[in-house]
């Protein structure tokens, strides 16, 4: 049996020198006995995907040749490449090809010539196995589940695949970890190479868009790159955040924003946080992807994670009972990502198992990865995350100093204190310099009425948006 491998056609060469490579790193013996004849591998781009059966097997698989793996990928195809892994589900009840590209099956033992009719039969097979939902690649926008949420950054997104350029131009789409950006990032790039194929359309996250301008930097090549990105049709960016404070950096994506935009070209960006919020940038930067459209993506209520574990579940051809899937989206309530990774574990226990999964056998399951879901949160940490967001010192937060620069982060610093710790209003008092238990209390009150009142933060003659910089400040404390 030969590995099944998912590429554009084109890219035959490309993946000869990856066989080769991979097999040098890993080893005859080891290449022979698992990527011979187990994985299968996803080329999209600069981009492999290695695809198991199970959770199990990707953790081993990781442990044991993630490092080669990593290695063998940029050494063969430059410092760009990258991998993921990703765990197959059961087959779709439905059939979700219909959005995909065109792709080869090209054995990794072949030197030479076409793909075999075996390979073409394998290939077909491995696209009505591969569920896109959990795919890192092909995930679309008729996937995505809609909610108050996110119904808006829908909407937009939806929009823009339909009538790139038009309008809506850069479209930023922001929120935190496991909200969907990607997702709505991937569903637009699928949609538009459906319906126009004929439109150039670059997708990468923004540290790629870095190595690949250092590589070009490096190598004298840097009209063909900006030549490559200046001519996109679609420019889709991901992780734009990873820009902010990289002067030399910013200045070329600034310069492409600015090129790409004057031949009326489409934009979308995806951040953890509002543009005006990335305070190391230029103004300039900030100013230009604010000038577009923005959605925000806020976490997923208690009512659409219980519509993403239905979609994913029916996806992935679980028999899930309506109690276990209550139990996991009330559980898992922080991402998205967080109700996939609770998802797969019962997909592996209940292919072990053999038989539908009860309800306290779901909870035994789950026990472990509950535990390592929770941050336990400190009023250190509070104090620590406040300080590195507004620039201040712990003994200036402490202090008597009753400055708009001082106060009102002390201030957000006792409301996130009472949000997100079980201390009580004295311990959170005796902590940000002994203050008393009613000046904890007056500051969580002064607090909730600037939500309330959509009132903005001003410091530093700077106005802020005050859900955003609780938004972002908790992002930061949940993911430390």
């Amino acid at each position: 049996m030969q590995p099944n491998i998912m590429c554009d056609p084109d890219d035959k060469d490309r993946i000869i020198t990856l066989r080769d490579t991979i097999r040098e790193f890993v080893g005859r013996q080891n290449y022979n006995l698992w990527f011979e004849s187990k994985l299968e591998l996803l080329i999209t781009g600069d981009s492999l995907t290695i695809i198991v059966s199970s959770p199990f097997e990707q953790t081993w698989v990781q442990r044991q040749f993630g490092r080669q793996l990593h290695r063998a990928v940029k050494q063969a195809w430059g410092p760009s490449a990258g991998l993921e892994f990703q765990v197959r589900a059961k087959p779709a009840q439905e059939n979700s090809a219909a959005e995909g590209v065109s792709t080869i099956s090209l054995p990794l033992s072949v030197e030479s010539g076409t793909a075999s009719q075996s390979g073409a039969s394998s290939q077909r097979k491995a696209q009505t196995d591969r569920d896109p939902l959990t795919g890192q690649t092909r995930r679309l926008l008729s996937e995505f589940v809609v909610g108050p949420e996110n119904e808006l950054a829908f909407t937009v997104c939806s929009r823009v695949s339909e009538y790139p350029g038009q309008q809506y131009n850069p479209l930023v789409i922001y929120g935190g970890v496991g909200t969907g950006k990607t997702h709505l990032l991937d569903g637009i790039y699928w949609s538009v190479r459906k319906r126009i194929p004929q439109l150039n359309v670059l997708r990468m996250t923004a540290e790629t868009f870095a190595n690949f301008f250092s590589q070009a930097l490096c190598e004298r090549k840097l009209p063909a790159f900006r030549h490559k990105m200046r001519s996109a049709d679609l420019l889709l960016l991901d992780d734009i955040e990873f820009l902010d404070g990289k002067k030399v950096f910013q200045e070329e994506f600034l310069h492409t924003i600015k090129k790409l935009e004057d031949s009326g070209k489409q934009m979308v960006f995806t951040t953890d946080r509002h543009p005006r919020l990335m305070e190391k940038s230029r103004e300039e930067m900030t100013s230009r992807l604010s000038a577009g459209m923005l959605c925000r993506l806020e976490t997923p209520s208690q009512e659409t994670r219980l519509k993403i574990v239905k979609a994913k579940t029916r996806r992935m051809g679980m028999g899930l009972t309506p109690e276990i899937q209550d139990y996991v989206a009330s559980r898992f309530s922080r991402s998205v990502r967080e109700l996939e990774g609770a998802l797969n574990c019962l997909q592996h226990a209940e292919s072990m198992n053999e038989q539908r999964l009860t309800l306290n056998a779901a909870r035994t399951v789950l026990s472990d990865l509950e535990k390592d879901c929770r941050r336990l949160i400190h009023l250190s940490d509070i104090e620590r995350c406040v300080c590195r967001f507004f620039g201040l010192q712990p003994e200036e937060l402490k202090s008597k100093s009753r400055k708009k620069t001082v106060s009102h982060p002390r201030m957000l610093a006792m409301f996130l204190s009472r949000k997100l710790t079980q201390s009580p209003y004295s311990a959170i008092g005796d902590h940000f310099g002994g203050r008393s238990h009613s000046t904890v209390v007056s500051a969580e009150n002064s607090v909730e009425n600037w939500l309330e009142e959509s009132r903005p933060l001003s410091i530093s003659s700077r106005e802020w948006s005050l859900s955003d910089v609780l938004g972002t400040l908790e992002r930061e404390l949940e993911a430390s």
